[in-house]
């Protein structure tokens, strides 16, 4: 069995960021765990990508000098990067890591200094590298590769935090936070020379009485050091005299000559201090580990060897996020990065309110827990997201356009059932407007102004309207060149260059362009559901004609001939709902795309090759949107598919050349009764008596994201209705924490109601399965609580949180127990499985008012560590991290009474996980499977057998797997819907990761069978292709996209380290990895876009197709499982 993967929403948490300004250049750079990206800030505070650049490892600290931007990876390479030259690696440095340790106290650091960089990330050391700027031309080979290292030891503590001191003195003096084995906090200056390898202590300062959160280094010189009472501020060395100034009035200040500080008592207990910036002289902003802003005040005057301070003071300016760096761009304006909340721009008032946000950069907090709840239309992808205290609620969506409305919609009476196009001369429309009866009963004219598109009821005497040009046509009546004709028109269409085709009662087709030809043919007896006709140019034409019973035809036409050029039926038989053709002479002269939905919910799109008048089987693929028939309003390169209050919109994906239905976003609360596409950015829409006009907005943003923050955890989340669900959240007060459920609208992401649950730990929460005797919408949660109440039932009503009586029988002592998870082992039998330090099976008994848990003492297995279940029809996985997995089934024998036999026997894998971070089991062709996710990044899937398991596939991810989640039936095709008769899905979405780096990535099954399995080798080859060129798609890359990380990094990670200091790895198996398929494939596009043709994207998109040969020739079955592998919602 192949997976294939694919990539939601990538890993956008920034690491770490810096800040360059200089004479040449200014650029903002963040670094996530797959990319360093180089933004521009701009006068009018926007921020522009100008450059990314993609890493085998993630940034662990930056820093940047006159000419070099030094990076420091997880994998222990320095990185340096010529400011002056294209941001070119001047030199990547290996770091060896035998005999050491990695700090894991403090986070790596690097300090840049005059000539060189000072760098931490082993225990107990710090190194210094310098890097010639221009070495010295040589006969012999250089051995030092222009640059020189030196480790110097600091011995036995743990640095939290490493400056270099802003004097103006030619020294290079770095000072270093540190805490010592007895765990108090000191501080130090060390003197850097790394012409003369001398890294000398030239200050140590007494030890702290309370513990120290940061320290900064401001522009009058010295350090000033921060606890949650104290500010402390620190001279430089070289200053012999520390005083406060005359005027200075403050009781909070103090000065001790002996240790040379001045130390202000805060009025109030901060936050822990976090990050830091200098503003100017005396001002410096500080963001907290809760996101609390503040200014520092240090008025002080320095002389050659002394400092007088007048002023030393904390401000609080409000809220901004939880940061990881903070930096000052210009004037007022300011960026705060944040790996877990939102990374935002915001501006720094004097007055009330102090700090005003200005924009968000994407970000990625990492996924704590994902919900799938199934709407009227597709999935709703929801997830828990953020860290302590800032939790988030994210909704997911495919939505990029919405729909504004214009002006105040017209009224056309009460009876409006339909709209009609009579007449288009290309700047003015009119529209029919009929009732029930198909009597026309207004009309509606639209027109192009100006400010776009505006519309007003228009003129009833169609005869003065028709030109020899442009015809009016009517359900009852054609008024062209020849005057006026009745007719029983059952449907019609008008062209802009003045050509109509309309069906007549009886099946006759027709296709009229006054003066050039008159084509018609009789198209048979069954009834005719939709049409469409496309001008091709050059008098050519092309209709489809789709029946009730499933069958359609292609018809081809010129000023000459009519004719039938292809014909089929869906194998189901189901009926077609609506059908558009959609072309584009820009992107493909050669290409028609025929756009049909079913009567199921179906949508098939038949890309046709005109040329020849037949489909292109390769490049057709059929999804579900649900189960209601949708209907079409297409032109301008604009695609609506509509059904009372759901609507998409047809994004065409240039890298996969298919269209992805997005779900639009409207701002009135209306219904699509009838849609008209007025251009390619606005539309009309009839809904009850009136019509309304809309501009349709794109957001540049893929996958928009609608978030609910808050200032506390947001644990756990649970799909009730398909607008409502449960939110499991942890608050931590100064000594403590408490648990509370939170009911959000996921329509409106908003909070409708808090339910506190206490200060006992609750660690997860389930849906109690719908029966006759438990109320709707009800739910439990899991807790360890000393009072035997580990589990309390919860419903629903009114939109508030409502707690019943729940008693558990048969447990010991709950004290005892220290649970960690629930599952649903049979929903008939109401039984469920828990695991913690003991795992056991309870059965739930409704009981009048009462909700019974019976605790079933043949189940109870002691457990060693840490356990997850999961389970599905009787099978119960355990994931321990000390015993491996344990699988255990489940029967029932019949008597007085149900009893309940469980078997059980631990699972030697082949691919074992190392530290068990989530699991899920799920079914698949009547089979019992399972996911696997571990703290390393490992994934894989088993199936289980009669009496063992074998693994299916696996590979790493690239990220610790926090939550899996497996997906319901298959969103591809409807049981019953329409099924294209020769192309069959490529894949069967499985299931969604999250990762603690806020990844979310989609596994899919490569669908076996006899038609596709000579599918594998082909699609496995093209993936070692892509592998194995990858230096020829780097130099390929345009618009400084980068592809050095292409190599994949997929193979299974032990924890072990080899002689060298590297992880050992097991090969991966079973992959296809989309997300690199895809990267090609919008390389590709890009070299072929139509307004970016030159010499050089030729000689590029050359080279490509020289290296990739399999590619290439498989390009269109390529691009067909990228895009049934792309998870789609709502």
């Amino acid at each position: 069995m192949l997976c294939v993967l694919s990539e939601v929403a990538g890993p956008k948490g920034i690491t770490c960021s810096d800040f360059i300004s200089t004479q040449k250049l200014s650029l903002l750079v963040t670094a996530t765990v797959e990319s360093v990206n180089f933004y521009a800030v701009q006068k009018d505070q926007n921020f522009v990508l100008v450059d990314s650049i993609r890493t085998e490892s993630p940034i662990w600290a930056m820093a940047h000098s006159g000419t070099l931007l030094a990076l420091l990876t997880r994998d222990f390479r320095l990185l340096f990067l010529d400011l002056n030259d294209g941001l070119k690696c001047r030199k990547n440095i290996k770091l060896d890591q035998r005999g050491q340790q990695q700090c894991l106290d403090g986070k790596a650091t690097i300090v840049a200094l005059d000539g060189c960089f000072l760098f931490h990330c082993f225990q107990n050391v710090v190194s210094i590298v310098s890097i010639e700027d221009q070495p010295l031309a040589r006969k012999r080979g250089r051995t030092t590769e222009g640059y020189t290292l030196r480790s110097f030891s600091i011995g036995s503590v743990s640095v939290r935090s490493i400056r270099a001191l802003s004097d103006n003195s030619k020294d290079n003096i770095v000072a270093i936070l540190y805490r010592d084995y007895n765990l108090n906090f000191s501080l130090r200056y060390y003197e850097v020379n790394h012409a003369s390898n001398k890294f000398k202590m030239v200050k140590q300062f007494r030890e702290f009485a309370e513990p120290i959160d940061q320290i900064m280094t401001p522009e009058v010189g010295g350090v000033v050091v921060f606890s949650t009472k104290h500010v402390f501020y620190f001279p430089s060395p070289h200053i012999s005299y520390l005083e406060l100034t005359n005027d200075s009035r403050d009781p909070k200040i103090s000065v001790s000559y002996d240790n040379q500080t001045i130390t202000s008592s805060l009025s109030t207990t901060i936050d822990n201090i976090s990050c830091c910036t200098n503003i100017d002289f005396s001002r410096s902003l500080l963001i907290s580990n809760k996101g609390t802003a503040y200014v520092l005040l240090l008025q002080a005057i320095s002389q050659r060897d002394s400092v007088a301070v007048s002023s030393l003071d904390l401000v609080e300016l409000g809220k901004t996020t939880v940061p990881t760096s903070v930096h000052h761009l210009t004037g007022s304006l300011f960026f705060a990065s944040s790996r877990l909340s939102q990374s935002l721009f915001f501006n720094v008032r004097v007055s009330a309110p102090h700090i005003t946000v200005q924009k968000f950069m994407p970000s990625s907090p990492p996924i704590l827990d994902i919900s799938l709840a199934k709407t009227k239309s597709k999935l709703q992808l929801l997830t828990c997201q953020g860290g302590t205290n800032s939790g988030e609620l994210r909704q997911f969506s495919d939505a990029t356009v919405s729909l504004k409305s214009k002006e105040d919609p017209i009224n056309v009476g009460k009876n409006a059932n339909r709209l009609l196009k009579i007449f288009d001369d290309g700047t003015k429309c009119i529209y029919g407007v009929y009732d029930v009866l198909g009597e026309m009963i207004e009309t509606v004219q639209s027109e192009k102004g100006e400010s776009g598109w505006s519309i007003a009821t228009g003129t009833t005497n169609l005869s003065q309207i028709a030109t020899s040009e442009f015809p009016v046509i009517t359900r009852k009546q054609i008024f062209d060149e020849s005057g006026e004709t009745q007719v029983s028109v059952v449907k019609s269409k008008l062209l802009a260059n003045g050509a109509y085709a309309y069906i007549a009662q009886g099946g006759q087709l027709v296709l009229k362009h006054n003066g050039k030809f008159h084509h018609s043919k009789q198209l048979g007896d069954q009834e005719i559901s939709s049409f469409d006709v496309q001008d091709l140019g050059d008098s050519h034409y092309i209709l489809l004609v789709c029946f009730w019973d499933g069958s359609f035809c292609f018809l081809e036409a010129d000023s000459e001939d009519f004719e039938t050029c292809y014909s089929s039926k869906f194998s189901s038989g189901h009926g077609i709902a609506d059908c558009a053709l959609v072309y584009d002479k820009y992107r493909d002269k050669r290409t028609i795309w025929a756009i049909i939905t079913s009567a199921q919910g179906d949508l098939i799109q038949i890309n046709i090759d005109w040329a020849k008048g037949t489909p292109r089987d390769s490049k057709t693929v059929v999804s579900n949107l649900g189960t209601f028939p949708l209907s079409i309003a297409s032109g301008s390169n604009f695609t609506v598919l509509y059904h009372e209050d759901v609507a998409f919109y047809l994004h065409f994906d240039e890298a996969t050349e298919f269209f992805f239905p997005c779900p639009l976003l409207k701002d009135q609360d209306i219904c699509f009764t009838d849609v008209h596409i007025l251009s390619s950015k606005s539309l009309a829409v009839l809904f009850g008596s009136k019509v309304f006009i809309f501009s349709a907005v794109t957001d540049k943003a893929a996958f928009p994201i609608r978030t609910l923050f808050s200032d506390h955890l947001c644990i756990k989340i649970l799909s009730v209705t398909e607008r409502s669900s449960i939110v499991l959240c942890r608050e931590y007060q100064t000594n403590d924490q408490s648990f509370f459920l939170k009911l959000v609208d996921t329509v409106s992401m908003s909070e409708l109601h808090r339910l506190p649950v206490g200060s006992d730990q609750v660690v997860d929460i389930i849906s109690l399965p719908g029966a006759s005797d438990i109320p709707r919408n009800s739910f439990a949660v899991l807790q360890n609580s000393r009072d035997n109440d580990i589990i309390k039932c919860y419903r629903l009503k009114k939109n508030r949180i409502i707690e019943m009586t729940s008693i558990v029988e048969g447990i010991i002592d709950s004290s005892r127990l220290t649970l960690d998870s629930v599952a649903l082992l049979n929903a008939d039998e109401l039984t469920f499985v828990l695991s913690g330090n003991l795992n056991f099976a309870a059965r739930l008994t409704p009981n009048e008012n009462k909700f019974i848990w019976e605790i079933i003492e043949p189940s109870v297995a002691q457990s060693r560590g840490f356990t997850q279940v999961s389970a599905i029809d009787d099978v119960a996985i355990f994931g321990d991290l000390s015993r491996g997995i344990t699988l255990s089934r489940s029967t029932y024998s019949e008597g007085d009474e149900t009893t309940l036999n469980t078997t059980s026997f631990p699972i030697k894998l082949e691919y074992e996980p190392w530290f068990l971070s989530a699991l899920e089991a799920y079914k698949l062709d009547g089979g019992t499977h399972f996911f696997l996710g571990d703290s390393t990044g490992n994934f894989s899937s088993n199936t289980v057998e009669e009496n063992s398991v074998s693994t299916s596939y696996a590979f790493n991810i690239g990220q610790p797997i926090n939550v899996l989640r497996a997906l319901p039936s298959s969103q591809t095709v409807s049981e019953e819907g329409a099924i294209w008769p020769v192309i069959e899905p490529l894949v069967h979405q499985t299931g969604i990761v999250g990762t603690s780096d806020g990844g979310i990535y989609c596994v899919s099954h490569l669908i076996s069978d006899e038609t596709l399995d000579d599918l594998q080798p082909t699609l496995l080859k093209c993936q070692a292709e892509l592998v194995a060129n990858q230096e020829v798609l780097e130099t390929s890359a345009t618009k400084g996209a980068k592809f050095a990380a292409w190599t994949s990094k997929r193979d299974w990670t032990h924890l072990r380290i080899d002689d060298k200091g590297n992880n050992y790895s097991k090969p991966h198996t079973g992959l296809l990895d989309s997300i690199i398929m895809r990267r090609w494939l919008e390389l590709d596009s890009n070299l072929r876009a139509y307004d970016q043709r030159g010499i050089a994207s030729e000689e590029a998109l050359r080279s490509l197709k020289e290296a990739l040969k399999t590619c290439y020739k498989n390009k269109p079955l390529i691009q067909r499982l990228v895009y049934e592998a792309t998870f789609r919602c709502t």
